[in-house]
């Protein structure tokens, strides 16, 4: 989990993202913008958050269900686009396009490459909707694991999109009447080697 505390520390940007399945003995499984409102009251205002193609989903805590938590009376706007968050406080507004569904991440496992990966499932509303705005060339598994494929990224850590199969080309249709001559061409070729045996 991501914890953000006080605003003379900064702020985040995160790109690519996936924070997930943390937890937490308070509030904040996910990410948890604190500014020491909770336990000693504060004029210090939250810290900026860009949040880009990222998805914060399935934590939990013991007193709130929120992926992102602030912790005062504040609020907060979070800049960014492309991401999918599944519960944030009240007093957070998200981007506009921001979806707020179940990712169908699958367990932490060995998908490839040097990290375990949350793969995205078949049919995640993350597959194919995200960006990479900073051009990363691979995911978070490393070479051999394109960010984009396609033209398409997926919201997430993950890339889960692989390459459209080269399109089939069916076999030209043939009408009766095309069928009836070739069929009357190969009866002639057949008779002619059969008279010249």
């Amino acid at each position: 989990a991501l914890m953000l505390k006080y605003a003379g520390k900064g702020g985040a940007s995160i790109y690519n993202t996936t924070i997930a399945a943390n937890s937490a003995t308070d509030t904040g499984g996910g990410i948890y913008e604190y500014t020491g409102g909770r336990i000693a009251p504060t004029s210090t205002p939250p810290a900026p958050i860009t949040l880009v193609s990222s998805i914060v989903a399935n934590n939990s805590t013991a007193d709130a269900p929120d992926d992102i938590y602030l912790s005062d009376t504040y609020s907060l706007t979070i800049s960014g686009a492309s991401n999918l968050v599944m519960a944030a406080s009240a007093s957070i507004t998200l981007p506009g396009d921001t979806l707020g569904v179940d990712p169908l991440l699958g367990p932490l496992a060995d998908n490839g490459g040097s990290t375990l990966t949350m793969g995205l499932l078949a049919g995640s509303p993350a597959l194919g909707v995200g960006s990479n705005p900073n051009e990363y060339t691979y995911d978070q598994r490393g070479p051999g694991f394109p960010r984009t494929v396609g033209g398409l990224t997926d919201i997430g850590a993950f890339q889960g999109t692989i390459a459209a199969a080269a399109p089939k080309i069916p076999a030209p249709a043939l009408s009766t009447w095309a069928l009836g001559l070739l069929a009357g061409l190969l009866g002639l070729i057949g008779w002619r080697r059969h008279r010249i045996e």
